[in-house]
């Protein structure tokens, strides 16, 4: 387990990453209820599955996606288990297409009010319901609601400010309601914070996707820079 652990810190190398896997799955031979290493195979397989190429992504999610449901199996009562396979799901969405994958909504929804009803701060499945709301189809077709969005973005932030990602999740949620200069704030914010130590790969990632948004919000605002 402490060498999964060592070899998932290094997972900006993506062998690295997928030699963690081999070993969670060599320390759930020696113990098959091994909740922690189940939950952290999920999260080493979400990481490749946003680095793999597009033809290998679905794969490497389902695989997380497996090990996250043996992971509620094993330990129903924790959030771990339960985020990681609403993220799972949330992936392997984004991966098929959000009009593929209408069917998955409910279930991610449900997974993350099950993160909040053990951990309401939780600000991971505030940031998913978030996503979620923003990015699903309205009525009649799905459950997409901006408003919602806005709700669960913002507590995101509240309860974990200190993350990127969770500011960049709020404006892009801004930008859905042509809140523009909030947006622009929000991005110029998570640009310049300080990497969280343990999120240095994911705050790298986060900061592009935010610089790349900020690029549309100023082209709407007229701004060059």
């Amino acid at each position: 387990m402490k060498e999964a652990e060592s070899l998932y810190a290094d997972r900006e190398n993506v062998k690295s990453c997928e030699k963690s896997i081999e070993l969670y799955e060599k320390a759930l031979e020696l113990d098959p209820n091994n909740y922690d290493a189940c939950w952290k195979a999920s999260m080493s397989c979400k990481w490749l599955g946003d680095k793999y190429p597009k033809g290998k992504r679905i794969k490497i999610l389902e695989k997380g996606e497996k090990f996250a449901r043996k992971a509620i199996e094993i330990n129903p009562d924790d959030v771990e288990g339960h985020f990681r396979l609403g993220v799972s799901m949330g992936r392997i969405g984004e991966e098929r297409g959000v009009l593929n994958s209408l069917f998955m909504i409910g279930p991610i929804r449900d997974e993350m009010e099950k993160v909040l009803k053990i951990d309401p701060e939780h600000d991971g499945a505030h940031f998913v319901l978030g996503s979620l709301y923003r990015q699903a189809p309205g009525w009649p077709l799905s459950c997409g609601d901006l408003n919602k969005a806005l709700h669960h973005a913002e507590l995101a932030v509240k309860y974990s400010p200190s993350t990127i990602l969770n500011h960049v999740g709020l404006a892009e949620v801004y930008f859905d309601k042509d809140r523009y200069k909030e947006a622009r704030e929000e991005l110029l914010f998570a640009i310049e914070m300080p990497f969280e130590d343990d999120m240095i790969p994911e705050g790298k990632d986060d900061k592009e996707k935010a610089r790349e948004l900020l690029k549309r919000v100023n082209e709407v605002l007229g701004i060059i820079e």
